[in-house]
């Protein structure tokens, strides 16, 4: 089993969940939808709540999200809830087409622009096999990210900070 634990060395806040401090304390819930965008490179989907990031952990097997550009536009208090490492909802599949297993639930080809905004108090539980804010990525960019307060255990060796395997 393998442990990460990172805390921040910025000093202490008290955090109010209140629209003047831009900070959304997630509560477990995901959403429906994305605050806006069209996925683009020019009009990302918006992410501005931990609902809207959960969300992304829902369509994330969905192909026509493959090369997709995403933005974080608020700073996301994970609450210390447990969390599902985004893109690891890896599955198998027979493929009839190809004549072979396929898979699907990982970042492929993606942008993840964090726009230097924070992510906190991040639990990801020895549950996943891929461990971290997101789980399996290929090919994929994730930028400008900064997570404070982490705790993250896995399983075996595919665990990080940012991302499980890579």
């Amino acid at each position: 089993m393998v442990v990460f634990m990172v805390l921040s060395i910025l000093g202490t806040s008290v955090w109010a969940d209140s629209p003047s401090n831009g900070i959304d304390i997630w509560d477990g819930t995901v959403a429906t939808a994305f605050a806006g965008g069209d996925g683009s490179a020019q009009n990302p989907f918006l992410i501005s709540s931990g609902a809207q990031l959960a969300h992304l952990n829902d369509i994330i097997g969905e192909s026509f999200f493959e090369g997709k550009a995403f933005k974080i536009t608020k700073d996301i208090d994970l609450n210390n809830l447990v969390w599902t490492p985004i893109g690891d909802q890896v599955t198998y599949y027979y493929d009839e087409e190809f004549n072979s297993y396929s898979t699907g639930g990982y970042l492929v080809s993606v942008t993840i622009d964090g726009d230097y905004h924070k992510i906190t108090n991040l639990n990801v539980e020895p549950t996943k096999e891929s461990a971290g804010l997101f789980g399996t990525i290929y090919g994929s960019t994730l930028k400008n990210i900064t997570i404070e307060n982490a705790t993250i255990v896995g399983k075996n060796s595919r665990v990080g900070l940012l991302a499980g395997p890579v």
